[in-house]
Order: C-alpha cells, then structure tokens, then sequence
C-alpha cells in the first residue's frame, strides 16, 4: 500500500472560497502522485509559516 497526500494550510483570512481551497488540494494531490510513492506536498504557505 502506498500514499500520495496533497495539504493545505490557511488561516481563515487567506481563503478566497471553499472551492478555491478544494482546486489547491486536488493540485497538490496530483503533484504527490505524479513525484512517486508515498509523498506528502505542502502548500507554499505551510512551509513558510
């Protein structure tokens, strides 16, 4: 079994729409899968707060 993750981390302000924030996960998501097996990728924010 193996695990691709896509996360977002925002603060309430920084959203601009439910979807929006979906999009940006999904994004993520697509990235992990596409780099190879078990792979975590943050959004830009979380690695810089």
């Amino acid at each position: 079994m193996t695990v691709s993750i896509g996360l977002v981390f925002k603060n309430a302000q920084s959203i601009v729409s439910d979807n929006a924030c979906y999009k940006e996960t999904d994004d993520l998501l697509y990235i992990a899968k596409r780099d190879g097996r078990n792979r975590v990728v943050l959004n830009q924010d979380a690695k810089t707060t």
